[in-house]
């Protein structure tokens, strides 16, 4: 389908004037979607072609799981390397946390996380008084989902109800898009066999993320009153392939697909979205 100047021309008006519009500024939903508009004004400037396309090399993916193992959309699913671990926590993501302990699963929002070198070393701030604690201390493994703007009104109802009075698997199954195991491959029976746990330890992960990162605790500094300073190791990684072009993780722009921001938190219930901006080379 061809796009003329003026077709352009009405998106960058249409674009102009809800950026103008303080009430829609506001609104959680709308941040998320200018960002989508955004993408698609440079998109179309381009006459469909990718805009602001990173330089050469940016753009080749490692290698991706086998057909039996995709998501049941169309785009593959990207193993991410031990040396680019924490590449996928440099920006900050809002995260959904998933922990089990025996048969009892639950979920909580984290933000407070650091890489600490690049191989996948974090440090993660957890409230001593969050149900997830127990889960999390007594298995020494979890999972961190990273989802879009998308779910960000999920996200905060996920950190807004405790695992001790609520089933958040069952409350929020259908919102996140249901439940698998790292890397989207089909989550069976719970807990799962030794074959479908990670180093030993079962995990499970949100479907509807686009990032799977499984983390084992290496420690906990209790130097801290009122919250564990827990030093982890990411062990194994699962990106979307319109997350991660081989080294960045964002939304990418070198592909014709609009892709929604994810998320780092800005407190008081509050969201930015992280969305990738490269450098043109050379001009004024």
């Amino acid at each position: 389908m061809g796009v003329c100047t003026e077709d352009i021309a009405v998106c960058e008006q249409v674009l102009k004037a809800a950026l103008a519009d303080e009430a829609l500024l506001m609104n959680d939903g709308f941040r998320a979607m200018r960002v989508l508009m955004s993408q698609l004004v440079d998109k179309l400037r381009q006459g469909g072609k990718p805009a602001r396309k990173p330089k050469s090399g940016r753009t080749s993916l490692p290698s991706v799981v086998s057909e039996d193992e995709k998501q049941r959309t169309s785009y593959s699913v990207c193993e991410v390397k031990p040396a680019q671990f924490s590449r996928l926590v440099y920006a900050n993501p809002v995260c959904i946390l998933s922990s089990c302990q025996g048969s009892e699963r639950n979920l909580m929002t984290v933000s407070w996380l650091t890489a600490v070198d690049n191989n996948g070393h974090l440090v993660l701030s957890l409230n001593k008084r969050r149900h997830s604690a127990g889960n999390i201390l007594s298995s020494r493994a979890f999972v961190l989902n990273v989802p879009t703007a998308q779910l960000a009104q999920t996200v905060l109802e996920v950190g807004g109800c405790s695992g001790a009075t609520t089933d958040k698997i069952e409350r929020f199954s259908a919102p996140l898009g249901g439940f698998c195991l790292p890397g989207w491959k089909p989550l069976g029976a719970w807990p799962p066999s030794d074959e479908d746990s990670e180093a030993g330890k079962p995990v499970f992960a949100v479907s509807g993320c686009v990032a799977h990162l499984v983390v084992h605790v290496l420690a906990d500094l209790d130097e801290i009153s009122s919250h564990h300073l827990l030093v982890c190791k990411v062990i194994r990684a699962f990106v979307r392939s319109t997350y991660w072009d081989g080294k960045v993780f964002s939304p990418r722009l070198d592909i014709d697909v609009l892709t929604p921001p994810y998320m780092s938190f800005f407190g008081s219930q509050t969201f930015g979205y992280v969305v990738p901006s490269y450098c043109e080379q050379g001009g004024e």
